[in-house]
């Protein structure tokens, strides 16, 4: 049958386009196949299989269309077309085991299987596993050194003067240690001399060492640390060159914007590179230094002021009760005197001498209300007792004895739960509650005061509570109230010195408790106190 001159056209077109197609695709598959012989990469070279089986199974299908199209040969066209869903399928495969190294960059077990690196020559070991492994090691140095760093931080979280040295000195060692120097030495200049010793060394053969005093001759002399950063860092560190060919790094200790002293390390290898986190382990040291002796300096300060405190507590309490008892003797006098006064010449005195006489008398009876009061507050610690075993509730019964006056006077009902024993100075813990009673039985305007006495049992300690339904206080003056002297009412209201609450606090606070109160103007007023339940 013969073609017309467009159909010949048509025919030779196609036919043009199909070698065409079929070079083209040649030519991507011999260029896949030399990515994949030349890549060291076990990432690319998965990505440039799977771009290759791609690449064939197109053609295969584009091959399939072709032949059905002139059908000059069946048994092809069947290969063609079982070959095809075969090799999709292994392509299909090699897609599912391609996506975590697509994905993550990782090699996958079951594509690649571990190599062995000692039966690899150095010369089949690519760059890139040379680096990872230099990096590794990298990392597990600084892991390492920062570990070290931790267990010398804790050393440094107190310190006394019984143990910085030893715990300085052993800290010295372990940085030789870590960083694989000679020698290391910790100087502190004036400023920063808070320790017994001002220099601390490791690997020096004597502080007397000629060599070393030449050395911090010269950082002294040199103004190297005249310097002050405003934070310490790995750029703070310093490499100083030496004659001697000796390996030195050189870092200021600084504590807001003062330095205290240095940290130098020496190496004698020639050889020696300093590494990046060699000088970060040094920054972090440096900085536990800085705060441990911040920390000492601190303490110690904290020691003294407690001893200065503790003296001068010790002297006021000796001259309150001096004063206090040399003051009865005059105001006894005047008390006396004028009570003869008032007796022996009272019926010459008008009404407005008499009226002046009288409040002389009932001024010299305040001033020895307080007086006494002013006495029992010293004697909270210079009449001291130790603790012992004590039933609160016979001390409860014995307080109330002391208030039995009071108590029936205001026709006041007391109740109270069942208490604990526990370790207290008995006369103190009489007081206590005395006081904390007489007070919920004096500030109550109801015709039948009401006392209630509770107990909580709390985890280490019990907590106490006196509450009332007397006047009841404004929140601003819950403090207030506590402190010595303070008062709320005239004399006229409520009668008192205002050191009844004073004492409570002192005698709580000696027992190692807290006492607070809890109430509003007009409703009331709750007293809380502590008491551990074993001695502290």
């Amino acid at each position: 049958m013969l073609l017309s001159f467009e159909e010949l056209d048509y025919s030779l077109l196609r036919l043009a386009a199909n070698i065409v197609t079929t070079v083209s695709y040649c030519l991507i598959t011999a260029l896949f196949i030399w990515f994949i012989s030349r890549s060291d990469h076990f990432l690319h070279r998965s990505v440039f299989q799977l771009l290759l089986l791609v690449v064939i199974l197109s053609y295969l299908t584009y091959l399939t269309g072709i032949i059905n199209t002139y059908s000059p040969l069946k048994f092809l066209s069947y290969f063609i077309t079982i070959f095809t869903p075969i090799l999709a399928t292994v392509s299909l495969v090699k897609i599912f085991n391609s996506i975590p190294i697509i994905l993550h960059g990782l090699p996958v077990t079951a594509i690649s299987p571990p190599v062995n690196p000692q039966n690899t020559p150095p010369k089949l070991m690519s760059e890139d596993t040379m680096e990872v492994e230099t990096l590794n090691q990298r990392l597990q140095r600084q892991i390492e050194l920062e570990r070290r760093a931790t267990q010398i931080s804790r050393m440094f979280i107190k310190v006394s003067p019984e143990d910085v040295e030893q715990k300085i000195n052993y800290s010295l060692q372990c940085i030789a240690n870590c960083l694989q120097v000679d020698r290391v030495a910790l100087v502190l200049f004036e400023d920063g001399n808070f320790l017994p010793h001002s220099q601390f060394f490791y690997g020096y053969e004597s502080e007397n060492d000629v060599t070393l005093k030449q050395k911090l001759a010269a950082i002294l002399n040199d103004n190297m640390l005249k310097y002050i950063p405003d934070t310490v860092g790995v750029e703070t560190v310093r490499e100083l060159e030496n004659n001697n060919e000796l390996k030195t790094l050189l870092l200021p200790l600084v504590y807001e914007k003062q330095v205290w002293g240095f940290l130098m390390v020496e190496s004698e290898n020639p050889t020696k590179v300093w590494q990046e986190e060699d000088k970060n382990f040094l920054v972090l040291i440096a900085d536990i230094f800085t705060k441990g002796i911040d920390s000492f300096r601190f303490q110690e300060e904290l020691k003294r002021c407690n001893l200065e405190l503790q003296r001068s507590n010790q002297e006021l309490e000796q001259f309150a009760y001096i004063a206090s008892h040399d003051l009865q003797e005059p105001l006894r006098v005047v008390g006396s005197f004028c009570q003869i006064m008032a007796e022996e010449y009272g019926d010459k005195f008008d009404e407005e001498g008499k009226q002046y006489l009288d409040f002389i008398i009932r001024s010299a009876r305040r001033m020895k209300e307080l007086i006494k009061d002013l006495l029992a507050l010293s004697r909270i610690h210079t009449r001291a007792r130790e603790f012992t075993p004590v039933d609160c509730n016979e001390v409860l019964t014995e307080a109330l004895e002391n208030l039995k006056m009071a108590i029936g006077e205001k026709n006041a009902q007391i109740k109270a739960e069942k208490l604990p024993t526990v370790m207290a100075d008995k006369s103190q813990l009489i007081q206590l509650w005395q006081n904390l009673i007489s007070n919920a039985i004096k500030f109550n305007r109801s015709p039948q005061p009401i006392v209630e006495i509770t107990v909580e049992s709390l985890e280490e300690e019990w907590r106490f509570c006196v509450a009332d339904n007397g006047i009841g206080i404004a929140p601003e003056f819950h403090e207030r109230i506590f402190i010595i002297f303070q008062r709320l009412h005239s004399d006229t209201e409520f009668e008192g010195t205002g050191v009844g609450l004073a004492i409570c606090r002192k005698i709580v606070t000696r027992h190692g408790g807290k006492i607070w109160v809890e109430s509003e103007e007009g409703k009331g007023a709750k007293f809380y106190f502590t008491l551990p339940k074993k001695n502290r």
